[in-house]
């Protein structure tokens, strides 16, 4: 709900933005009704749907699905800053995180680079491996304005079976 915040933030006026943003299987629809989930949650054996869409729903509260404190891939994507993005093809999480990637041409103000780990699963990052060094690593690289070596580094994940470095 990190992105749900961040809209916020840029609507309210009161404190500055971040000048970066960053995410790692941000649920981005509280339905999860993007019709290429129920291909996702094929190979996603950590989050069950059904059980995460009735979570969703106490979660929402008397808000609509489609509201964009809980739904954030239907709120104002303008003006949020520069915001990367991490999911993994093994990750229910990942098919709206695509057509967020697919909406990013027309954002105004908000640069969003969105990056797949061939393999990866939701929030591989709290599991001790090779992949999360490497993750974190360019989360790193991000803030502290490596954008080269961060493109460089990004660039063979999608080919490798493993995010690599």
């Amino acid at each position: 709900m990190a992105l749900s915040f961040l809209q916020e933030l840029r609507d309210s006026k009161n404190l500055p933005l971040p000048v970066k943003t960053a995410v790692i299987s941000p649920w981005l629809d509280i339905t999860l009704d993007n019709p290429l989930i129920k291909i996702a949650k094929k190979a996603d054996v950590l989050l069950p749907v059904e059980t995460l869409k009735q979570t969703g729903i106490r979660y929402r509260g008397s808000l609509a699905s489609d509201h964009p404190f809980v739904s954030p891939i239907y709120g104002d994507w303008d003006n949020l800053g520069k915001i990367l993005i991490f999911s993994g093809t093994e990750d229910i999480m990942t098919p709206d995180c695509d057509l967020l990637a697919e909406k990013a041409g027309s954002f105004k103000g908000t640069e969003l680079i969105y990056k797949k780990g061939a393999g990866m699963f939701h929030n591989w990052i709290l599991i001790p491996c090779r992949e999360t060094d490497a993750t974190l690593d360019l989360i790193v690289s991000y803030f502290l304005d490596e954008g080269e070596n961060l493109k460089m580094r990004f660039d063979p994940w999608r080919a490798e079976p493993h995010f690599g470095l």
